[in-house]
């Protein structure tokens, strides 16, 4: 079993896969849709699957969520039409799959089927907005969340209620989940090695990042970094 930040979206291309959620077994699938911090097990050994791990701040993260609020919150399995206009597109090309297609047609077959988008219209607190930036140019430094919050202001514990209000998580798994995509852009985007991008990103090294990664996600980082096309990490767009 694994957890992590992400929203994971599994989908079947050929075969069909199994997974747990709690006590729950699924077995014969061809998509599951995981909740952000839901413990999870999957075993697509079996089949050739895309896997998409989803930030729910994203635009697909939040045209995915009134999917899973359509069940018991948790997890559900795509609407047939969903699945099926996923897996045409994916196996359109050997081609990673156009995520501007991908967010276009599950927003509107989330909105078809009741949920809509969530609003992102509501501002975030400035001083958590600094308190993000502050962080993304000092991920590579030792730092607690005392450290940050008088870097804007603000007191400790205030700090820790507003931060996780604004981001839906702890500080602490907030700052790995960073490093943890810092790594993995620095790797696939710009051309470092893994020990490299590790400690820019604050880990102790490689083999640290590796045992983070594989606890988080249940995958190894190095099938990640070597198959990119079905493995798809969707994160918001930088300001």
């Amino acid at each position: 079993m694994h957890r992590h930040h992400c929203l994971q979206l599994l989908l079947a291309l050929r075969g069909r896969f199994t997974s747990v959620v709690g006590a729950t077994t699924y077995d014969h699938q061809q998509s599951r849709l995981f909740a952000s911090d839901v413990a999870h097990a999957c075993d697509a050994s079996a089949c050739e699957a895309l896997v998409f791990f989803v930030e729910p701040m994203s635009a697909l993260g939040r045209a995915l969520l009134p999917l899973l609020a359509q069940g018991d919150g948790q997890t559900a399995s795509l609407p047939g039409a969903l699945a099926e206009r996923l897996r045409a597109i994916a196996t359109r090309s050997s081609e990673v799959p156009d995520v501007a297609v991908v967010i276009e047609v599950i927003g509107a077959i989330a909105h078809r089927n009741g949920g809509g988008m969530v609003s992102t219209s509501a501002e975030g607190d400035a001083r958590i907005t600094a308190a993000i930036d502050w962080v993304e140019h000092h991920l590579g430094e030792s730092f607690d969340s005392a450290a940050v919050a008088r870097c804007v202001g603000l007191s400790g514990e205030r700090f820790r209620h507003l931060f996780a209000q604004h981001t839906q998580m702890p500080f602490r798994q907030w700052v790995l989940w960073r490093r943890l995509r810092h790594v993995r852009a620095r790797v696939l985007g710009d051309g470092f090695t893994l020990t490299d991008a590790a400690l820019e990103a604050g880990f102790a090294d490689q083999a640290h990042f590796c045992r983070v990664f594989a606890r988080r996600f249940g995958i190894a980082a190095s099938g990640l970094l070597q198959n990119s096309r079905n493995v798809q990490f969707i994160v918001p767009v930088a300001r």
